[in-house]
C-alpha cells in the first residue's frame, strides 16, 4: 500500500470536514420539509437547501476520490467490488433511508479508472432514487456479457416515455421543474463512461421504471467471482 502524499492527506482532511456539516444542513432541512406542513413557501426554501447541499456531497465524494492515494500501474482485480461499496455509502448518504443495495454476485474485474466509474454509478444512483417513491427499492448489479462489463441501476418508478427517453442525455434538460436547475447528471455520466472507452444504455417504459446500463468492453476478468450483498 502506498501512502497519501502531504497535498492528499490535506484534501482528504477537507473533504472530511466539509461533509459533515453538510450532512447536518441537509438532514435538518429534511426535517423542516417534512414539519412544517402547509407553510409552502419556508417547503420550497428547504427543498432548495436540501437540493444544493446534496449536490455539494457529491464535489465532497469526488474530493474524496481525488484524495485516494494511486498505486501507477497496479490494477486491483477486488475495485468493483470496492467501488460498488462506496457508491453504495455514498447514495445513502444523500439519501439517508432509501432502499438502495447491490443485487447478485460483483464479477471480479479490473477497473483502470474507478474514480470514473465511481462518480458516474453515484450520479445513476441518485437519478434513480430521485425518480422513485422513496420506499421503491432501486438497485444495482454487475454482470459479464461474453467479454463485456455491464453494470445495471434499475428503479422501479415512473419510467420515462419514448420523447423523453430521446432527450434524457440532451444537457440542462430535466423533468424537475421545482427541484435544480442543472439538469447535468446524465450527459455528465455518460462522459464519464464514455471517458473509459464504454457507453450508457436506457431502457424504460413510461411507468414501470427504468434500467441504466453501463458497457465498459474488454473487462479483464483476474479472479472468480465474488458474491458480495449490500
Amino acid at each position: 500500500m502506498i501512502a497519501p502524499r502531504t497535498e492528499e492527506r490535506i484534501l482528504a482532511g477537507w473533504a472530511h470536514d466539509l461533509g459533515k456539516p453538510l450532512q447536518v444542513i441537509g438532514r435538518q432541512a429534511r426535517r423542516i420539509v417534512n414539519e412544517v406542513g402547509q407553510d409552502q413557501k419556508t417547503c420550497e426554501l428547504a427543498r432548495t437547501i436540501v437540493a444544493l447541499s446534496d449536490d455539494a456531497l457529491r464535489v465532497v465524494d469526488r474530493l474524496m476520490e481525488s484524495a485516494r492515494p494511486k498505486e501507477l500501474g497496479v490494477v486491483r482485480p477486488d475495485e468493483l467490488r470496492s467501488i460498488f461499496e462506496r457508491v453504495v455509502e455514498a447514495t445513502r448518504r444523500l439519501h439517508p433511508g432509501c432502499a438502495f443495495r447491490t443485487r447478485g454476485s460483483v464479477p471480479a474485474v479490473e477497473i483502470a479508472q474507478p474514480g470514473q466509474l465511481f462518480c458516474a454509478l453515484v450520479n445513476f444512483a441518485d437519478n434513480a432514487i430521485r425518480a422513485s417513491e422513496y420506499s421503491q427499492a432501486v438497485t444495482i448489479q454487475a454482470r459479464l456479457d461474453g467479454d463485456d462489463l455491464v453494470i445495471d441501476v434499475i428503479d422501479q418508478g415512473k419510467g420515462m416515455p419514448p420523447s423523453i427517453q430521446e432527450r434524457a442525455f440532451e444537457p440542462y434538460f430535466s423533468t424537475r421543474r421545482n427541484s435544480r436547475p442543472t439538469g447535468l447528471g446524465l450527459p455528465e455520466c455518460r462522459a464519464q463512461i464514455e471517458s473509459m472507452g464504454g457507453y450508457v444504455e436506457l431502457e424504460s417504459v413510461d411507468g414501470n421504471g427504468t434500467r441504466a446500463s453501463v458497457i465498459l468492453p474488454n473487462a479483464r476478468t483476474r479472479a472468480p467471482n465474488s458474491a458480495h450483498r449490500g
